[in-house]
């Protein structure tokens, strides 16, 4: 989804990577098919039918998201005949659950425990990567928001994405040594004042260089800012006189304007400075108000994290694909073969882990077109079902 055309921005999130299909598109079989209580078992440790056939619902009944899943992936959720699921897909959610266990064991062998700060955080997260989801979706699925998305999730869906999510951060900080605990984020703050400062400021947001210069005139002339900004700004700030509020500069402009806003002295103008929205270039002319440094609390620290995720994102982004690769080649994984095939021995993730099962002989196919589809009968979600390796 663009972001509206409005003189703030925001930095760029690390990818929710449960939110991906992870394994390659394999050649679709298909059979009628019956299960035991057990679809994989992850070192030992078992992901029942009941789970997956619950994840499956749980997606199956967000219109929206399985909408924009289905565009995305070019893979259709439901299956040949009445009330079944695509076997790919049903691989692909079962692939989601493995990962989510090996994470949550990695996770508890290293003495990692998901705080209530920490589930906050992948919440943004996992929002974003959804905001960047329905930018991919047909124009034939429902509009929706990203939150609205998220929260028509049933509840154990919900703390499975923000569970797994925070989980993989937590891993691939603490490869790179990055301190994501509120005393680190503390440290970071600390040391980095300059970045958290709070400047306060009004913007006017015009379509060409030449009126930009022709409003630098005027206030050079002592014009009022505020009228001006009623009167020409573009930005939905003109109804309260160009007033933006306070944020870090480098997390409210973009880094050519955030640069001359930084530079800029209290109770002073930039000058005309070009940058990018949505609609194209434009025209911005800042007023300064004042700065001060917040105190560090639990919403700072989220400003925090979230600018030293962004500092490290490439070096996080590797190290989760590596942690995550390095997990699944290494973990004893066996699956019920109506559900799938287990291939633990891919080189990353752009390869399938766990592929479709492969159709019977033609002769027990009662309905020939089911050879393009596995057929898995589909149920409702149990509410009371709780999430492998939460």
């Amino acid at each position: 989804m663009p972001p509206p055309a409005h003189v703030t921005a925001t930095r760029p999130k690390l990818a929710a990577l449960l939110l991906t299909a992870l394994a390659a598109a394999v050649v679709l079989a298909g059979c009628q098919v019956g299960f035991g209580q057990t679809a994989a078992t992850v070192n030992g440790v078992a992901i029942s039918q009941s789970q997956l056939d619950a994840h499956l619902a749980a997606i199956e009944g967000n219109a929206a998201y399985s909408c924009i899943y289905s565009s995305s992936t070019r893979q259709d959720i439901a299956g040949v005949g009445k009330g079944t699921y695509n076997s790919q897909f049903v691989a692909n959610i079962l692939l989601d659950l493995v990962i989510n266990e090996a994470m949550g064991q990695q996770a508890a062998r290293e003495g990692i425990h998901l705080t209530a700060f920490d589930r906050t955080a992948a919440k943004s997260e996992v929002e974003n990567s959804l905001s960047s989801s329905t930018g991919t979706a047909q124009s034939g699925c429902p509009s929706a928001t990203a939150a609205q998305i998220f929260q028509a999730f049933p509840a154990f869906y919900r703390s499975f994405l923000l569970d797994g999510q925070a989980e993989i951060e937590a891993l691939a900080a603490r490869q790179l040594h990055i301190d994501l605990s509120m005393a680190g984020l503390g440290r970071y703050f600390r040391s980095h004042r300059s970045t958290f400062v709070n400047t306060c400021a009004d913007a006017i947001v015009v379509a060409t260089q030449a009126q930009a210069q022709s409003l630098s005139a005027q206030l050079a002339g002592g014009a009022s800012f505020a009228a001006l900004a009623r009167k020409d700004s573009l930005d939905a700030s003109a109804r309260s006189g160009g007033h933006i509020g306070c944020a870090p500069t480098a997390f409210t402009f973009p880094t050519n304007l955030a640069a001359a806003v930084a530079a800029t002295p209290v109770g002073h103008v930039t000058p005309p400075i070009a940058t990018q929205a949505s609609s194209g270039s434009i025209w911005v002319l800042v007023k300064v108000d004042g700065r001060s440094l917040p105190a560090f609390d639990s919403h700072v620290a989220q400003e925090v994290r979230s600018e030293l995720l962004y500092q490290n994102s490439q070096r996080l982004n590797a190290a989760e694909s590596s942690t995550l690769t390095s997990l699944l080649q290494r973990a004893s994984v066996t699956v019920d073969p109506s559900d799938g095939r287990w291939l633990g021995s891919s080189k990353n993730l752009s390869s399938s882990f766990l592929v479709a099962p492969a159709p019977p002989p033609g002769r027990f196919v009662p309905n020939a077109t089911a050879d393009q589809s596995a057929q898995v009968p589909a149920v409702s979600p149990a509410p009371s079902v709780a999430p492998a390796g939460g």
